[in-house]
């Protein structure tokens, strides 16, 4: 599997599923969450332990990361979330677990932790490459309107096509929409 620093046109054509991009064999799904003003640097340099915030909570500056199956559909409205994978052997502190990685002894760790949604932290940073998708609020709002046809041609051809909420993530998201439509992306 080849992996590339993200670019932005990831995001152009398509918004993938949080959870779908499929990872390395041995790797495990992690998830990052940020502020939405955080997201264009984190997708051109990746997750640095040079801007984490440990030290404000009396802990060293650390990249944390949730071993999740997928964040709730109210956390992904709420927040930026990063979803990138690390080798658990390599990558990660894996809480107390007081053996070599390498030892058969690991592994029930690593399922425990993929069982319930631990926090860990990465040994290092996570480079682009390893960012498999960002999430954005308006992501949501995109995701829902095309999984129903007669909402998404409402807001893309029928009468509330030019109608503007307000609320700027909302609006995001349909701006997004509308240039797909127009583009014939949803022919």
């Amino acid at each position: 599997m080849s992996h590339r620093a993200l670019n932005g046109e990831q995001f152009q054509e398509h918004i993938p599923e949080p959870g779908a991009t499929p990872i390395p064999e041995g790797h495990v799904r992690l998830w990052h969450y940020t502020s939405p003003g955080n997201v264009e640097s984190i997708k051109e340099h990746g997750l640095s332990t040079q801007h984490a915030r440990g030290e404000t909570y009396g802990e060293p500056n650390q990249v944390w990361a949730a071993v999740a199956h997928r964040p709730s559909e109210d956390m992904l409205r709420n927040k930026s979330f990063i979803e990138f994978h690390a080798d658990p052997h390599r990558e990660l502190n894996v809480g107390q677990v007081h053996v070599p990685q390498e030892h058969e002894r690991f592994k029930p760790a690593v399922e425990h932790m993929y069982g319930y949604g631990s926090h860990v932290t990465m040994r290092g940073d996570v480079h682009p490459s390893r960012i498999l998708a960002v999430h954005e609020p308006w992501h949501e709002t995109v995701r829902y309107l095309e999984k129903d046809p007669k909402t998404l041609h409402n807001y893309t051809a029928g009468d509330s096509k030019d109608y503007d909420t307000g609320d700027p993530e909302t609006d995001r998201a349909l701006a997004y929409v509308r240039e797909k439509h127009r583009r014939g992306g949803y022919g």
